[in-house]
């Protein structure tokens, strides 16, 4: 039960481990497809050849976690197509991944040396004790790497964000114009409001 519940916090984790703002559109402007029906940012969804990398990848890293994805992708469908996008999103960022990795690796790491800390006896446990406060530490700065990375990325979103409003509001009068016409029908055309 208890790494049910780990395994869960783990792809549960991927979707906040994407950090930051969906992928451009096309012609590399403007966000790519949009919030979903519950508001949150839907990907696209990746094909048969790209779950089939962003699996070897996770089997690669943390192969319980893609054990439990194949089980997903048997028993609960579309609860997989969802995971899986939000799983190729942050696969798809190399930064991400990487800072990703790191933090699978130690905790790992920390896991494992924390099984063989419980089951050692007391003179085990002092020769264990260094190599697993040195672990706890790389822990700890790898999930200090993921949350610097997220905000980097949304100072990135940030930034993107404020230049679009500049651009509206210097083109407020053609966009006022243009949703007149739109709005009493003398337009066919439609403008992103």
């Amino acid at each position: 039960m208890k790494s049910m519940i780990w395994l869960m916090a783990c792809v549960a984790g991927l979707s906040a481990s994407a950090f930051g703002a969906p992928p451009p559109g096309p012609g590399g402007e403007g966000p790519g497809p949009g919030p979903g029906p519950e508001g949150r940012f839907e990907a696209k969804a990746p094909t048969e050849a790209q779950q089939r990398e962003v699996l070897d990848f996770i089997q690669q890293h943390n192969p319980e976690m893609a054990a439990h994805l194949n089980a997903m992708r048997e028993h609960e469908p579309a609860d997989f197509r969802r995971r899986i996008r939000e799983i190729y999103h942050m696969y798809s960022q190399p930064e991400v991944r990487e800072t990703w990795v790191r933090q699978q690796e130690a905790e790992q790491k920390v896991r494992s040396l924390a099984d063989g800390y419980r089951k050692a006896d007391a003179k085990q446990k002092e020769a264990v004790r260094p190599e697993l406060e040195a672990a706890l530490s790389d822990e700890f700065d790898a999930k200090v790497a993921e949350h610097e990375l997220r905000v980097k990325k949304m100072q990135e979103e940030i930034g993107r964000l404020k230049d679009q409003i500049a651009k509206r509001k210097a083109l407020k009068s053609q966009i006022v114009k243009k949703r007149f016409a739109e709005v009493v029908g003398e337009d066919v055309e439609s403008w992103n409001w």
